[in-house]
């Protein structure tokens, strides 16, 4: 019966629950089983599924507006960024730059506001203060006169 040597520079963990530390490296050795669940776990989270269905649970949502969101994304997967930024600024909504970067895929959402202002469109900014008060970001609506 042959046993597992350890490693002199490994500390072992206590529980099963945390991995084993490298007093030399400083890193956590993640045994390469554990390492396949947490890159599946990480492709899940990743779905929008899974994070309609954490809003969901948060109470950050209802059911009704689930319907409303997957509508809303396979609506924003045929149309451009400016259509849908424009769509959404039409039916009332504000737009930040993390709003237009998770929901359309947008870095420059600062560049389609002014396009669409040169088009004649009258959007309006609110510079909204962070929570930690560490800055400020944009809030971009659409103004109806």
């Amino acid at each position: 019966m042959s046993k597992e040597r350890r490693k002199p520079n490994v500390k072992r963990s206590s529980t099963v629950h945390y991995p084993d530390w490298d007093k030399k490296k400083k890193i956590y050795i993640v045994p390469p089983n554990k390492r396949k669940i947490n890159e599946m776990l990480n492709v899940i989270k990743s779905t929008p599924e899974y994070k309609l269905g954490k809003k969901l649970l948060d109470g950050e949502i209802s059911n009704k507006t689930i319907d409303d969101e997957i509508a809303k994304q396979k609506r924003n997967n045929k149309m451009t960024q400016r259509e849908s930024i424009l769509r959404d600024l039409k039916e009332g909504q504000n737009i930040t730059p993390i709003d237009a970067l998770t929901q359309y895929g947008c870095f420059r959402l600062a560049s389609i506001i002014c396009n669409l202002k040169k088009e004649g469109y009258n959007i309006k900014k609110n510079m909204v203060a962070k929570l930690n008060n560490n800055g400020k970001f944009a809030s971009y609506y659409l103004r109806k006169d």
